[in-house]
Formats: C-alpha cells, sequence, structure tokens
C-alpha cells in the first residue's frame, strides 16, 4: 500500500507482539504468533484507513477554518458536518454553489499532490500494485490480468471431483429424508386440494375435486356427454342456476345431491382452496394434523384427561 519501511515495522511490531493460545478438550495449545501481518478483517487492518484519511481530515478542516466550505447542520445549535468518511465511501459537504464546488476540487487534488505523498513518506500506487490480492487496475485486458484466479480455482476444485461430487452424483439412488418428506408432502398436498366454484369455466367436471364431499370431491357418474367438459356446461347459459333436466339426464342421484347443494356465484372466478383449514388457506400445521389423524391408532379411547393428570 505504500507505506514508509519505518511505518511497517511499527505496525508489524503490533501484529507480531500479540500471543494467541487456543483451548480445546481441556487443554492449552500455543502460544500462536502471528507473523503474516495485517489481513483483511484483521481488528489493526481499520487503523490503516484512519492513518490514510487523517491527512484529508484535517485539509477539509483547515477550508473549513478560513470558511472556504460550509457543512451542514441536522437543526439549530447542532455541530456543522463537513464530511463523513467510510470504509468504502466518503462524503464532503458544501453549499451548492460554483465557489465550493471549486474549493472541495482544490482539496482533493491537494491530497492527492505529491508533496503531502512525500511528506507523509508514502509512494503512490501505480497500474501495477495491488489491494487484497487484486490489481488496481485492470484496463481492457481483464482476462490475462484475472486468469490467475480462475486457474486457483480449478485447482481447488478439482481434488472434489472424486470426493464429494461423486457422491452427490448418488443421492438419486438413494434419496434423502428431505426429498422423502417433500414427496410425501406432494401427495398431502394433493389430497387436501379443493375447487371453489365461481364461474365454472376453469374447473373440468371429471378430472377437479369440486363436489362438496371431503372424502370424495370426485364426480363417480361416467357418460360421454361430461368427458373433457368444463362445470359451466351444466348450468342454465345467462341464469345463476343449475340446469337440473340436463343434471337427471347424465348424473347419478348422489352426484346430483351433492351439486344442487352448491351454491352458484357466476360473478366471482374458479379458485382452490385447502379443505382442512377452515379458512381455506395450507399451512403445516393442519397438514401434519391430517398426516397424524389419518395414521391408524390415532383415535384411540384413552381419556385426554389422562395426560393432563400425568
Amino acid at each position: 500500500m505504500g507505506f514508509n519501511v519505518t511505518m511497517v515495522n511499527i505496525l508489524m511490531s503490533c501484529v507480531t507482539s500479540a500471543r494467541y493460545k487456543i483451548t480445546h478438550a481441556g487443554r492449552e495449545f500455543g502460544d500462536i504468533i502471528p507473523e503474516r501481518g495485517l489481513r483483511q478483517g484483521d481488528p489493526l487492518s481499520s487503523y490503516l484507513l484512519l492513518v490514510c484519511m487523517e491527512g484529508l481530515t484535517s485539509i477539509i478542516k483547515e477550508y473549513e477554518r478560513k470558511g472556504l466550505i460550509t457543512g451542514i447542520k441536522v437543526a439549530r445549535g447542532a455541530p456543522t458536518v463537513t464530511h463523513m468518511f467510510f470504509a468504502d465511501d466518503s462524503y464532503i459537504f458544501c453549499k451548492a454553489t460554483k465557489e465550493d464546488a471549486e474549493h472541495v476540487m482544490n482539496i482533493l487534488s491537494t491530497y492527492t499532490k505529491k508533496e503531502v505523498l512525500d511528506i507523509l513518506k508514502f509512494h503512490e500506487a501505480d497500474d501495477s500494485s495491488h489491494y487484497l490480492g487484486l490489481p488496481n487496475s485492470l484496463g481492457r485486458k481483464k482476462s490475462a490480468l484475472l486468469g490467475y484466479l480462475k486457474e486457483k480455482v480449478q485447482q481447488r476444485v478439482q481434488p472434489w471431483d472424486g470426493k464429494l461430487l461423486n457422491k452427490g452424483a448418488k443421492i438419486g439412488g438413494s434419496p434423502s429424508y428431505i426429498w422423502r418428506s417433500i414427496l410425501e408432502a406432494q401427495q398431502m398436498l394433493k389430497q387436501g386440494m379443493a375447487c371453489r366454484l365461481g364461474t365454472g369455466d376453469l374447473i373440468s367436471i371429471t378430472e377437479d375435486p369440486w363436489l362438496p364431499d371431503v372424502e370424495n370431491p370426485f364426480i363417480q357418474t361416467i357418460h360421454p356427454a361430461i368427458q373433457n367438459a368444463k362445470v359451466s356446461s351444466v348450468m342454465v347459459s345467462g341464469e345463476n342456476k343449475w340446469d337440473e333436466d340436463l343434471l337427471e339426464d347424465i348424473f347419478d342421484e348422489r352426484d346430483i345431491n351433492l351439486i344442487l347443494s352448491i351454491p352458484l356465484q357466476n360473478n366471482s372466478p374458479d379458485s382452490w382452496y385447502w379443505k382442512y383449514a377452515k379458512c381455506g388457506g395450507y399451512s403445516v400445521k393442519t397438514a401434519y394434523r391430517r398426516i397424524q389423524d389419518s395414521k391408524p391408532g390415532q383415535n384411540s379411547s384413552v381419556n385426554p384427561c389422562f395426560w393432563k393428570n400425568l
């Protein structure tokens, strides 16, 4: 990053003077002495930002003292804020005037002058320098500059082929508990879904569960006239009622009684709902309760107060 050798030695002395110990299974291991210097995420790495930005802060304060730039106040009597520095962003506040804008440019120009770098004993980073392992300037030949990253990733991934990837390919032969649970829930979802009749234009007479029967919401009648037909075809066109004559000609008694018990709402669209919940919405709780109720032995004669007495 261009720090002077003296400053590097000072920072390294702070790093290498620390000692770490690891406790494992009741035993202490160490001392561990860090020798690789500062890395991203190191508690001391944030101080590098403070060292670099202290010079810019001094220049901004000098311009503010001379009245060349004016900051902002969040309220009357509040202190004036001229700048805010973050890890990735820097904000300089001033009036929206030509003069203040020129002064801000002069601040940035002064901060980057070679004289300031010489005073701080920094050298200016060039295009060949790196920051966090990446080049400062990419240019147009990005593939050539970043090619080593691709090679490094490939070197890391290749040893996995025989260990992890082949093992993952065998999952299809022995599906996991999660996949078995998903498939079981899918079947339960199909059993619990039913059609809420509206116009009847989207509901199939023979294929969809639209009758108000929890155990068997499908039509039992077998007749060629209703194959591939929609429910709206057994309604009186333009009227909000069933075509009873047509129903008696085609359907059996059980299906007729269930169909006539459905109130018609031709002004509402067809929809789906979960029949095991009063609100009609699916939930894991109601599905789990349905699965438990369907298991043999769940409806035992055990007194409900037995568990409370325990």
